[in-house]
């Protein structure tokens, strides 16, 4: 841990005064929009929110799906509720229901404890790290409760943007990045550039208007005795922040949801939902605060002016909801098919007075993507950290066998194959080699094989899929989702079922003229789909499914 900081100028490392300015750079005030925000959103929602009491069972579920974590400021943990579960139930309940039904929140339920998690940048600075609320064991019951009703009601609702992937169930990383990689070659195919466009915002979370919030909230349907509770679990937060064993005062929360809470990610995307609403001629991506905006063309310098101009209403309508975007920070990115021999000269995008620099790669929700979208540099990437995890294995293997260490590639090793395979794991066989050669040592290592064995019988030995497979295991679950509509609604038309009467469960290829755009998923996961056996794309679950399909690539 960090032991000293800058704290106005000055270097310190007094715990207490370090604990007691956290608290103040995580309380900062913001200065009042200029325009009505919620003047974005385009309707109403007719229909109105309504919170159901909830029943001994769903408190007993709750309780017992919680995961574990750190105690609050009341000192109780999570898993002391599991234990005494059965003698808390009934009061627990009537707790939780008369919360409800009369709008308010316990105000001992609203004190957090706030761990300061260091992001990126200077070590010494404040701003450096990132406010993550531990709040009371009984408000995780709370708060999932209501979240359980505000989800289903903007699910049924349909008011979610459907290209915000972040804290949202069959939503992912990678199916935020899979809409990227697809205009991407859409952009190949209609021989246009493709400019990206990664903003970086200031303490998102932190800087939420609650008057606000609760105007979006009434917007979309949350109204009468529901939006009071959400005004009353809003209003009178309190937090402190502990550092070292030294804790500074509570300070009244006025803006902000607390990061670390169960409703907290939800409000937050509601907060942003309208923001794709702003600059239409953009496509919107995001996972959270995290944002991407694309746009399209045939020449870079108009590119240059239409983004220019859409980013000024961007612009605007971050300052409105008094959040802070951070052009120093942000980054764009010009793709085509002709990679790295583009020029930024006819390219120059302004972003609140500030020239946003332009990138040759980037990386975004932990995949690292260049303006060629070959994945060299984020195939490097995963060389360089399994490289080092090679050693742990090496020592390991001396005092582990054989099945302890598959356990540990299972778990520190195949995660950064697997992650996001889906997108660049049918890259050129020369970029993955590298890691094919890995990941073949792994496997002598882990069997205690000799350096030049041969290792298709070990892989298959020790129930581990080589790189080639391991993508056609995941783009084998991404088509099956798709195709049983267990993925956002976004990704239902990544598949077209064979109108062939002989191959009746098949699926059609989606025309692609160019190379470099048939190494995506929608060109070639129909042969990778047409190809597996009929028992197989038959399976009636996804669990079934998955079994079936490693049982039959292991073979």
């Amino acid at each position: 841990m960090t032991t000293s900081f800058d704290i106005n100028g000055k270097e310190s490392s007094d715990s207490a005064e370090i604990a007691r300015n956290f608290n103040k750079e995580y309380c900062k005030k913001m200065p009042p929009q200029t325009r009505d925000p919620c003047s974005y959103i385009k309707s109403n929602i007719s229909n109105s929110f309504y919170m159901m009491p909830a029943s001994t069972e769903e408190i007993y579920k709750i309780i017992s799906n919680t995961k574990n974590s750190s105690a609050g400021h009341d000192g109780i943990k999570i898993d002391i509720l599991k234990s005494i579960k059965n003698d808390i139930l009934i009061p627990m309940t009537h707790i939780c229901n008369l919360s409800i039904t009369t709008g308010k929140v316990p105000d001992n339920m609203k004190t957090a404890r706030v761990a300061p998690i260091y992001k990126k940048g200077a070590k010494s600075k404040l701003s450096n790290y990132r406010p993550v609320s531990v709040l009371p064991a009984m408000s995780k019951v709370l708060e999932r409760l209501v979240y359980n009703r505000l989800i289903h009601f903007l699910n049924s609702q349909d008011i979610l943007y459907d290209k915000q992937f972040g804290f949202r169930k069959n939503h992912s990383t990678s199916l935020a990045i899979n809409v990227l990689t697809d205009n991407f070659y859409e952009s190949i195919e209609q021989n246009e550039y493709m400019l990206a466009m990664f903003l970086d915002l200031s303490r998102a979370f932190d800087t939420i208007s609650h008057k606000i919030l609760l105007e979006k909230l009434s917007k979309y349907g949350i109204r009468g005795n529901a939006l009071n509770w959400f005004k009353h679990y809003l209003s009178d937060r309190k937090q402190f922040v502990k550092y070292n064993q030294s804790e500074s005062t509570l300070l009244d929360l006025d803006m902000g949801v607390p990061q670390g809470s169960i409703l907290g990610p939800l409000l937050f995307l509601i907060y942003v939902n309208d923001l794709h609403l702003v600059a239409t001629k953009l496509t919107c991506i995001q996972f959270a605060d995290d944002t991407c905006f694309l746009y399209s063309g045939k020449s870079i310098s108009t590119i240059s002016s239409i983004v220019n101009s859409e980013m000024n209403l961007v612009t605007e309508w971050f300052k409105n909801n008094m959040l802070t975007l951070n052009p120093e920070k942000s980054n764009y990115m010009i793709m085509s098919n002709q990679g790295r021999s583009i020029k930024f000269d006819d390219c120059n995008i302004v972003v609140d007075k500030t020239t946003i620099t332009p990138v040759r790669e980037f990386k975004f929700l932990g995949v690292i993507l260049d303006d060629n979208l070959t994945w060299t540099s984020h195939i490097k990437y995963v060389c360089s950290k399994v490289s080092k995890l090679i050693g742990i294995l090496v020592r390991a293997r001396k005092i582990l066998h054989r099945k302890p260490l598959c356990s540990l590639y299972q778990t520190l090793i195949k995660p950064y194959f697997s992650y996001s395979i889906l997108l660049w794991g049918n890259s050129f066989k020369t970029h993955l080699q590298k890691l094919i050669i890995l990941q073949k040592k792994i496997v002598r290592i882990i069997t205690n094989s000799e350096f030049r064995a041969h290792t298709a019988n070990l892989f298959v030995e020790i129930k581990i899929m080589p790189l080639e497979k391991l993508y056609i295991y995941f783009a084998g679950i991404y088509l099956y989702k798709c195709r049983n509509k267990l993925t956002p609604k976004l990704f239902w038309n990544v598949v077209l079922p064979s109108v062939s009467v002989r191959n009746p469960f098949n699926l059609v290829f989606k025309a692609h003229s160019k190379r470099k755009s048939q190494m995506s998923i929608r060109y070639y996961g129909p042969k990778i789909w047409n190809e597996l056996p009929k028992t197989v794309k038959l399976s009636r679950t996804l669990s079934t499914f998955k079994f079936q399909l490693k049982k039959f690539l292991l073979k």
